[in-house]
């Protein structure tokens, strides 16, 4: 992937992922994931918040450098999100056009 591509694609996850509204977007979320947060008397924006402020990317979880997918530990389990970037017919997308792009976070 050419390395200005990259940064569009890695500037635009970052954004969506921090909340920006200027990228369109769902967030999802597994049953598996409600359940271990009504498991831990917690509320879903905690989980958000967790998965907005992730920035512990290395060339180990992100070696294409697009700010994809990361993980993290909440109620002593081992969770992880990704992003995917669809077209607007929710098809997966591999170059990016911001004008027909939305992002799928899960």
């Amino acid at each position: 992937m050419q390395d200005q591509q990259t940064a569009q694609i890695r500037d635009a996850n970052d954004r969506f992922r921090q909340g920006d509204q200027d990228i369109p977007g769902q967030w999802f979320m597994t049953q598996g994931m409600a359940a271990l947060i009504e498991e831990q008397g917690a509320a879903p924006v905690e989980v958000l918040s967790i998965v907005q402020q992730f920035d512990a990317f290395t060339t180990g979880n992100d070696p294409y450098g697009l700010h994809d997918f990361g993980a993290f530990t909440f109620g002593g389990e081992q969770c992880f999100w990704k992003i995917d970037s669809m077209t607007r017919r929710w098809s997966l997308r591999r170059t990016i056009q911001p004008i027909c792009l939305r992002r799928r976070a899960s």
